[in-house]
């Protein structure tokens, strides 16, 4: 029923939204899903007090498993 969404993912990098009926990328599925379901908004994990967030390139990431 989904498909995944990779021009939407390579326009992403740059800022350009590009939004196709059922089909998405990881982040844009998560974000999609819990506005349908109302749980909660994207933008309330900022809120959250002890909310650890990463900025930088995956493979950098501490934690990563993805070879170099």
């Amino acid at each position: 029923q989904f498909s995944y969404n990779l021009g939407g993912l390579l326009l992403a990098y740059f800022h350009i939204l590009w939004k196709r009926s059922n089909c998405y990328y990881c982040s844009e599925f998560v974000e999609d899903m819990l506005l349908r379901a109302r749980v909660v908004q994207p933008v309330h994990f900022l809120k959250l007090p002890h909310t650890r967030l990463y900025a930088g390139r995956l493979r950098d990431y501490p934690h990563c498993t993805v070879p170099r």
